[in-house]
Order: C-alpha cells, then sequence, then structure tokens
C-alpha cells in the first residue's frame, strides 16, 4: 500500500483550536498511547540519527518499526525516504504482547540498535483524510494528514487547517531535534520498562 503523508509541528494555542475544529467536525476513529520502537537499518547510536544511511539512500530507504498503539501491535515497513511525501508501506498485526518476542527476534538478525517513541494520539477522519494529532511528554505537539488516494492531496487540506506542513529539510532536522530531545535509545531492557508504565 501506498501512503501519502504530510507533517508539521503546532504549539499549545494551534493545538487546542485544532482538537476544537477536529471534535466538532470530524470522526474521531481513536485514541491511545503510541509506543514505537525504530530499528531502521543504517542508525548511529553516538549521532542518534540515519543521516550517513540517508545521504546514500533517497527512494530505497527501509524503515523498520515495532508499534504499539493502545493494545494493538505490528511491524511496520516503509520504502523511500523517511521525509519524503510518498512512501511504500507493509504492516504485519502481532497478537497482543508480542512485541517484545518481535523485538528479541530482530535482534537475533542483527537489528539491536535504533530508538524509543512514546507519545499520546487521536486519529480522526475528515473528507477523505486521516488526521493524527499528537502530544508528547514534554509538551511538543504535531499533527499529520494521511491519504491512500492520490487525488486527495493533503496539503489541500493542511492549508484549509492553516496547518504549515514541513519541507523535507525542516522534517530532517525536526527528528534529527527530537531524537536528541525528547526520544530514548533503544535497548530491549528500555522497552520493557516502558511498555511496564504502559499497562
Amino acid at each position: 500500500m501506498d501512503e501519502i503523508e504530510i507533517r508539521g509541528k503546532i504549539n499549545k494555542g494551534e493545538f487546542e483550536i485544532l482538537t476544537a475544529f477536529l471534535t466538532k467536525n470530524a470522526e474521531l476513529m481513536d485514541e491511545y498511547d503510541r509506543f514505537t520502537v525504530d530499528i531502521s537499518p543504517g542508525f548511529d547510536p553516538k549521532a542518534r540519527n540515519w543521516d550517513q544511511i540517508n545521504k546514500k539512500l533517497t527512494n530505497n530507504q527501509i524503515d523498520l518499526r515495532i508499534k504499539k498503539s493502545g493494545k494493538n501491535e505490528k511491524i511496520v515497513v516503509k520504502i523511500g525516504h523517511y521525509a519524503s511525501k510518498n512512501r511504500e508501506e507493509f504492516e504485519i498485526d502481532l497478537r497482543e504482547g508480542e512485541l517484545v518476542d518481535a523485538l528479541r527476534l530482530f535482534e537475533a538478525l542483527g537489528f539491536k540498535s535504533g530508538m524509543i517513541y512514546s507519545w499520546k494520539s487521536k486519529i480522526y477522519k475528515y473528507k477523505n483524510f486521516e488526521i493524527k494529532i499528537n502530544e508528547y511528554p514534554n509538551g511538543y505537539r504535531d499533527w499529520e494528514i494521511e491519504s491512500e488516494n492520490p487525488e486527495s492531496d493533503p496539503n489541500d487540506l493542511a492549508r484549509e487547517l492553516f496547518l504549515n506542513p514541513f519541507t523535507e529539510e525542516e522534517f530532517q532536522k525536526e527528528i534529527d531535534w527530537k531524537n536528541n530531545n525528547l526520544h530514548d535509545l533503544y535497548s530491549l531492557e528500555k522497552v520493557k520498562e516502558i511498555l511496564e508504565k504502559l499497562k
């Protein structure tokens, strides 16, 4: 499946305005604590980024993530540059409680480093789009607009909602900032600790 997705950052006031608009005009599909382990190839733990692989690969970059959204767990692989609007995406559902086993399997295959992301998310359906609004532990907030229909451009909806999407360069800088200021380095022990708090 191909996904068409854009993202951007918003402050507290903008977040509250967007939340109020979506509460009134869109359908709330789900809300939950989200947890992602990103063990994509090419991670540099000292730099806390994937810069080297991003400089070498563009359309062939592989993102490998194991995710927990509420009780749902899955493996997600995305192909294409991480800041790109269009990417190919594959998902494999796991049974609840299999996330740690999946990570052990990938560690056995050599995927032993990466980042851990934790945040709260609400997902809305509005027109032909899925809109996610996210809150991180330190007050950082962002949004995502996704479409599976190539004829429905998320940028059109962003303009309608007065949202400013990241450019690819801005998004790359934002990811680096978040990796250094919001997220944890991956270890199986850290994953278990966070999962215990989410119970």
